[in-house]
Formats: C-alpha cells, structure tokens, sequence
C-alpha cells in the first residue's frame, strides 16, 4: 500500500480500518506478516474532506465513512455509505455516523445532518425495514457555527451519544430517536471521541488535553424521563429499566390506564456520570 494514510482506528481486536486519499482497507494483524486488503474506492464526494471517523457494522458487511470540509462559511459533512454484499457506495450529507443493532438483530445506520437551516438524527434499517425514525437536533443560538463531531451508540442503554465541536453533549433514544438530555461537558472544543464499552459511555478529548468519561447514571436516568420528562414509553422502552427495577425493587408499575405509579423517594444526582482526568 502505497498511498498515504489520512485515517485510521481499530474496528475489532485484531483488525485496523485505513482511509487512505484514494480507497478504504482492512488490515487483519491476527496473523504475522499479513498487508492491508482493499474494501472500496472512496467517492469524489469527500475530496478536499478531512476525514473525521470511519465505521463498520457487527458483521463488516456495511461501512461508513465520514468527512467534512469548508463551503462558504459552513462546515458541512458529507458520508460514503458502503455495502459489501452488493459492492456499491452511496454518498450522504452528513456529519458524524454510527452502525447498531436492533431488538431483532437487524443493522441500524444512525446519522446526524446540520444544513444551513436545521440540523436532524435519522435511524433506520440500512436494508429499508421498518424501522426509520428521524428526530430534530436543536442547537444554542450561541453556537451557530457548532456541528457534530461524533456519534457513538451504547449496547449496553441502547441510546445514542452526540458530541458537537462546541462541547454539547446529547443523548437520544436509540428505538425512537427521542431526545432525553442535552448538556454541554466542555468550554473549550471536543476534537476527538472515542467509545467506551465497559461503562457503556464514551470518552471525549478536548484541545485544552481534557479527557472526559460520559456514561448513563442508571439510579437516575428512569427517574428523569417519567417525571421531568413525563415519558412513561420511553422509560419502558429503555432496556436498562430491569436494572433500575430490581434495585428500586417495584411492586407496582402500570395501572388499568397505562399509567405508571411509582412512590419512590426523591432522587439526587446528575443524569449523567462524568469523569475529568487531565
């Protein structure tokens, strides 16, 4: 391989994905002496891009890549959408992207858009199933020129992580796309996010060298969404609510009305879990 390297991260364990200027390879180190093989030829879409992340779906056989590059005043992202099966790629505007899995094991491509007049988080089954839901992505009037920068999906909660530039964070309902929290988690601006499967979060760097771990605080998410959110379905909906119900022990959770009735004591503490670490 002789084109030079403009992007690369582990997709599993064993295995490097490369975007080059040119094409997109998979380097298998699980066995010595091995050389990158190549996916796919990058789209002119993303000439002049920088390229921001790279994913793959559970079984490799979608890819995503993800770039963005100048237009006027803007920065606009733009996506190259891949399928190994029929070997053919289609271009998406879009700024960050991320692969999931549905409740019946079906691939979710998940997206986040900003145009010059409104930003949006698309889910849906990348073989046109049923499943496709898309939501409003609302930025502070204070940061017009923010855009995501990272969108991270948690197996573990089934939601999403949205990072912006500017530092907000966002979490969104994997099943519905439903907007549950939007909080800024740094001043200065986020350039790189990672994901972090033993918390179920993901971890954020910023240009001053902050690096931030962000994850679900279980004890305090449920309590959130049915009574600041008042969004009893989507409590329900969240597959960490078994969790919260053999430590809050429940006796008694929907009425004859499909109302839930909860008598717990209040709860304090934040709706995220965040550490710092310099």
């Amino acid at each position: 391989m002789t084109e030079p390297v403009e992007f690369w991260k582990w997709i599993s364990p064993t295995m490097i994905g490369l975007v080059t200027n040119k094409s997109v390879y998979h380097w298998d180190l699980r066995t010595a002496g091995t050389e990158p093989v190549l996916l796919f030829q990058r789209l002119q879409q993303l000439n002049n891009h920088r390229i921001m992340n790279y994913h793959v779906n559970h079984d490799l056989t979608w890819m995503c890549v993800v770039g963005i590059g100048q237009e006027g005043q803007r920065i606009v992202g733009h996506m190259q959408l891949y399928s190994t099966e029929k070997n053919v790629s289609q271009p998406l505007d879009g700024h960050a992207a991320t692969f999931a899995k549905s409740a019946t094991g079906a691939t979710l491509f998940c997206f986040v858009s900003r145009s010059a007049t409104d930003a949006k988080l698309f889910i849906g089954e990348v073989t046109g199933g049923s499943h496709r839901v898309s939501s409003p992505v609302v930025f502070p009037e204070t940061a017009p020129g923010d855009f995501p920068v990272a969108l991270e999906v948690s197996d573990r909660y089934k939601v999403l992580y949205l990072i912006t530039k500017e530092g907000f964070f966002h979490l969104y309902d994997l099943k519905g796309g439903k907007c549950i929290t939007v909080n800024r988690i740094s001043p200065e601006i986020i350039f790189a996010v990672s994901p972090l499967p033993s918390s179920g979060g993901v971890l954020s760097v910023n240009q001053a060298g902050q690096v931030t771990a962000i994850t679900v605080n279980e004890t305090a998410i449920i309590p959130y969404i049915v009574n600041q959110l008042k969004d009893v379905g989507l409590a329900l909906s969240l597959s960490l609510l078994r969790t919260y119900m053999v430590l809050r022990t429940w006796s008694k959770h929907i009425s004859n009305s499909c109302s839930l009735l909860v008598n717990i004591r209040r709860q304090q503490g934040l709706l995220l879990s965040l550490q710092v670490e310099f």
